[in-house]
């Protein structure tokens, strides 16, 4: 029965489960989940990204691994790499609360599942550029929502890029980004506008 499940959501334990066990649970049932959330599980390493998430869900969709200290920019960017080779499309990611990451991770999310992504959570991930942040704008565009908040290199012409790239985007939060000043851009909907003009 456990084969047929769809959606895993077993985020944020009282105790982190062991990553032997996590291993074997997502190799018995990843093959046809959609949807997993594996979020503050702090005992997974690049490991698990490398034997249980690389090979065992390629049919995901929606995933979740947000507070994971000891996975690393490297192994996130061998995971986005490994499935970009196989087809891999998610509309929806968050990895935020993961400090170790960053240029590696980014560019090869971008590259696998940019373009079918309509939220992404990169929250508090300390080594991005701003060269990178600004291709989000390019390789994500039919983004909906976005949270770059606490990433160190954001200013104003990172949120342009962003916001002139990904037209559909309702939402981007962007707090602990010191380097925005007054001058970045916000947009400001017809409803907005034409409220404003009565």
């Amino acid at each position: 029965k456990l084969q047929g499940l769809v959606s895993l959501d077993l985020s944020d334990p009282a105790d982190s489960c062991s990553e032997e066990a996590l291993i074997e649970l997502v190799k018995v049932v990843g093959p046809k989940l959609e949807k997993l959330n594996l979020s503050g599980h702090t005992s997974i390493t690049d490991n698990f990204l490398d034997q249980a998430l690389k090979e065992h869900t390629t049919s995901l969709k929606s995933l979740a691994l947000n507070n994971l200290p000891e996975i690393t920019d490297q192994g996130v960017g061998a995971l986005f790499s490994a499935w970009r080779e196989a087809g891999v499309s998610l509309t929806a990611l968050e990895m935020a609360r993961n400090h170790n990451l960053g240029d590696e991770a980014l560019t090869n999310l971008l590259a696998c599942t940019g373009p079918s992504l309509s939220y992404l959570t990169i929250n508090g991930w300390s080594s991005t550029t701003q060269e990178t942040l600004s291709a989000i704008g390019a390789r994500a565009r039919e983004l909906r929502k976005l949270d770059i908040g606490w990433n160190r290199e954001v200013d104003d012409l990172v949120i342009r890029s962003i916001m002139d790239g990904c037209e559909l985007l309702s939402e981007v939060k962007c707090w602990g980004c010191n380097k925005l000043t007054v001058n970045c851009p916000r947009k400001v909907s017809a409803i907005c506008l034409s409220r404003l003009r009565r």
